[in-house]
């Protein structure tokens, strides 16, 4: 199972390098739900993040900000902070998106904190 893990990530990866952004979400979806049937907390985040980026391509910000939470919540969970970072600024960058400039803000300024360490 952890191979077909690898496989949906790589998968997901080369549609995302040929523009097909709804076939790549589809691969990553596949695999959060591997990595939580394994109990991969870790893959699970890189997942999560890679899912929250390529809604942002699609320009589903709603669902780029839930999957970029997911990853940030797991990167605290597993005492990430490089992740914690990476969340953080996606965060922001969603969050300017949205239009929601003083949360976009915040989370910028974590990201800045975080970087500092």
């Amino acid at each position: 199972m952890a191979a077909e893990r690898r496989a949906y990530s790589n998968l997901g990866n080369a549609y995302v390098f040929q523009g097909k952004f709804d076939l790549a979400t589809d691969c990553y979806k596949k695999t959060v739900n591997i990595a939580q049937s394994l109990k991969d907390r870790a893959v699970e985040a890189q997942a999560s993040y890679s899912l929250g980026n390529t809604y942002t391509l699609l320009n589903n910000y709603e669902e780029a900000c839930k999957n970029h939470l997911k990853h940030l919540e797991i990167a605290q969970e597993l005492g990430d902070r490089i992740g914690e970072g990476r969340a953080c600024w996606s965060l922001g960058n969603v969050n300017t998106s949205l239009g929601n400039h003083e949360i976009a803000l915040e989370y910028a300024t974590r990201h800045l904190e975080i970087s500092k360490e």
